[in-house]
C-alpha cells in the first residue's frame, strides 16, 4: 500500500509540472460567446510570412458579441505572447473580419504560432477564441508589405 502511494504522489508530481498548452483547456467563455466563430486562419499550419498582411474573419452566428477588440500573437510551443497585432473596435454586426495587419514577431525564428481574438459581448461579457496553429515564416530581411484598407471606403 504504500509503495502504491508513493509511485502515485511521484505520478502527481509529474503531472503537475506539465506546462497546459491553453489551447487543449475547455471553452470557458460566458454563455453569450457561444455561436461566434474564427472563419480565417481555419487551416492548421497553412504557412504565412512574416510582414505579409492579414486580417482575421469571423462569423458572429448567434453570440451576443458586439465586437472584436484585440488580436494577440502567441508563440505555439510556450503559449508565449509575441505581439498584440490588432487593437481596435470591430463592429460584428457590420463587418466581417478585422482590418489587415502586418503579420510581426520580432526576431523570433520560423515557427508554430496562434492568434488569440478577444470580443465583447452586449452583456458586457469578454470572450477569448483562440485559433488554428499556423508556421509563421521568419523574414527578417524585406519590408512589411503595404496593406489594403478594410473596410474599403
Amino acid at each position: 500500500m504504500k509503495s502504491s502511494l508513493i509511485i502515485l504522489l511521484l505520478f502527481a508530481s509529474f503531472v503537475f509540472a506539465v506546462p497546459v498548452d491553453k489551447r487543449l483547456l475547455p471553452n470557458i467563455n460566458p454563455a453569450s460567446c457561444n455561436g461566434f466563430r474564427i472563419t480565417s486562419p481555419t487551416v492548421p499550419y497553412y504557412s504565412y510570412t512574416e510582414g505579409q498582411c492579414y486580417q482575421i474573419s469571423f462569423d458572429k452566428g448567434a453570440s451576443s458579441v458586439v465586437n472584436v477588440t484585440t488580436v494577440d500573437l502567441f508563440k505555439g510551443c510556450d503559449n508565449t505572447l509575441v505581439a498584440r497585432q490588432f487593437t481596435g473596435k470591430v463592429d460584428v454586426n457590420t463587418q466581417i473580419a478585422t482590418p489587415y495587419f502586418n503579420l510581426e514577431f520580432g526576431d523570433l525564428p520560423t515557427a508554430d504560432y496562434y492568434y488569440s481574438v478577444t470580443a465583447l459581448t452586449a452583456d458586457g461579457g469578454t470572450c477569448t477564441f483562440i485559433t488554428v496553429p499556423f508556421e509563421g515564416i521568419a523574414d527578417h530581411v524585406n519590408p512589411p508589405a503595404q496593406c489594403p484598407k478594410y473596410p474599403p471606403s
